[in-house]
């Protein structure tokens, strides 16, 4: 389905229906689409259509449902496109089953010529379906967070950093609250092997005794529990304590300098996304966003490198997207740096 959303050119909807998980949830803007979808449906007649069982007068049911024919769709889409997967759900729904996940994620593995865009609440779940079945995301595929609010940030976004994809950002729509990227804690030390952060080390010792060491704060140096001697993380191999990994293989622990460096290096967190997406709230009962907000997201995305795409913006009371109206400051319309984005 064409859509108006800017940052896309496409939305595709094999799999339909969700539940409210977090503040963002709470004016649904696919709910009110959906539940427009099922009024439709029983005005023509049909006593069964796909929405009849994920929606009803009042909203989401919890109930989900997967589309054959929908499915189909991208393989015969032969001009490339940008395409926003489950617009009307959360691919990544606790209720979906795996199987239909890796359903959608085949037909993106046979059409190369598209980029799929994937944005999600949940995390976690994709995580474990990833983990569980030994899948990983085709090339072609780029995945996103929404991230409304700093604690939904802090939740989700070291989530994301663990799944690997061509392209990882994140979706600060609806902006309930100003967000502060720096303070995300993700962990002391990354392991590149299996993309885990963690914070202490399984098997670390001093060099210089062979003592357990302990780590030291605000600084990517460690220190001997038993002689006391500070000496560098960075030349210590210690063990990743989700997959073991010791560095043998070239994929070497090192330390993480988000969490060492918290508060001596701003734009540690961010500088590690591809993108970075922010704007108002719309519709029925939209809440307020400070232009504030926005200028600290720009103005972060600009100093880590990252490119930000502003999408709305509360204008005298109305939000908009015509940039004509904006501060000359935040007309920012910026896409990932990789082959394929615009």
């Amino acid at each position: 389905m064409t859509t108006k959303i800017e940052w896309t050119n496409q939305t595709w909807n094999p799999i339909v229906g969700c539940s409210k998980v977090s503040p963002g949830c709470d004016n649904c803007y696919a709910e009110r689409m959906a539940r427009r979808q099922y009024w439709m449906e029983k005005s023509r007649g049909i006593d069964r259509g796909k929405y009849y069982e994920v929606t009803d007068a009042y909203g989401w049911t919890g109930k989900l449902g997967f589309d054959e024919k929908e499915l189909q769709k991208p393989l015969h889409w032969k001009k490339p496109r940008m395409i926003f997967v489950s617009s009307m759900g959360d691919l990544f729904h606790g209720s979906v089953p795996f199987e239909w996940v890796f359903k959608v994620l085949d037909v993106m593995r046979k059409c190369p010529q598209h980029t799929f865009q994937i944005l999600t609440k949940r995390p976690e779940f994709a995580l474990r379906c990833f983990e569980l079945n030994d899948h990983r995301l085709p090339d072609n595929v780029w995945f996103g967070v929404t991230c409304e609010n700093q604690e939904t940030a802090d939740l989700r976004i070291p989530k994301l950093l663990e799944i690997p994809a061509a392209v990882r950002f994140v979706s600060i729509e609806p902006g309930l609250s100003e967000i502060d990227f720096d303070q995300v804690y993700l962990g002391d030390m990354y392991c590149p092997a299996c993309r885990k952060f963690f914070d202490d080390p399984k098997d670390w010792t001093s060099p210089c005794c062979g003592a357990l060491a302990e780590p030291v704060v605000h600084g990517c140096t460690e220190r001997c529990d038993e002689c006391k001697e500070v000496f560098d993380a960075d030349r210590q191999i210690p063990t990743c304590p989700y997959c073991n990994n010791t560095g043998s293989d070239g994929h070497h622990i090192q330390p993480d300098y988000v969490g060492c460096f918290s508060r001596d290096k701003e734009g540690a967190v961010l500088e590690k996304l591809d993108w970075a997406i922010v704007g108002a709230e719309t519709g029925p009962g939209k809440r307020p966003m400070k232009l504030d907000w926005v200028e600290k997201i720009v103005s972060d995305c600009k100093a880590a490198g990252v490119p930000c795409f502003v999408k709305k913006l509360p204008i005298n009371g109305k939000v908009t997207g015509d940039m004509s109206k904006w501060p000359a400051g935040l007309c920012v319309r910026q896409w990932p740096k990789i082959k394929g984005a615009k």
